[in-house]
């Protein structure tokens, strides 16, 4: 049994059935294909009126590196995580495309965890080298703030009056 999350819009509505927002939902589904976790999904939405229709149906992999984070270092000091997992499935999803039939769950388990596993550096070669900030902002945390001495840039400090 494999697990699939799927992924559907859900109507909100007021007394009066008037919809007043749509909400995305997921659930997890154990199932031997994606095609019997949709099957499963359909059956037990069928009376749902407020669903929206499936939008998405995802193999669940699991793996000990989706715990980690990438930590980097800015130039200004401050330490900013980025889940290891997100770095995995960008690159899951390149190479998906390219030698998986576009089957991301594939090549996740495959390629790139077999990859990022036997050599850390490459978590970090592909974020670098293939990832964007703009790319991994979404997720980022910031775990240490900027080092900045305050006291010394006053005394110190450029300056000018305007």
């Amino acid at each position: 049994m494999k697990k699939f999350k799927l992924t559907w819009d859900e109507r909100v509505v007021d007394q009066d059935g008037e919809t007043l927002h749509l909400e995305q939902k997921n659930q997890v589904i154990e199932a031997e294909s994606e095609a019997a976790a949709c099957e499963q999904w359909k059956k037990e939405n069928e009376h749902n009126e407020n669903q929206n229709g499936l939008e998405s149906c995802e193999e669940v992999v699991e793996h000990p590196l989706f715990s980690k984070c990438l930590v980097v270092t800015m130039s200004d000091e401050s330490q900013w995580a980025v889940p290891v997992e997100f770095i995995a499935r960008h690159r899951a999803a390149y190479y998906a495309i390219k030698e998986y039939e576009g089957n991301i769950a594939e090549s996740l388990r495959d390629d790139t965890l077999p990859l990022f596993e036997s050599e850390q550096y490459e978590i970090h070669d592909w974020a670098a080298n293939n990832m964007n900030w703009s790319d991994v902002q979404c997720v980022a945390v910031q775990v240490e703030k900027p080092s900045v001495d305050y006291e010394d840039g006053w005394c110190n400090g450029e300056w000018s009056i305007k």
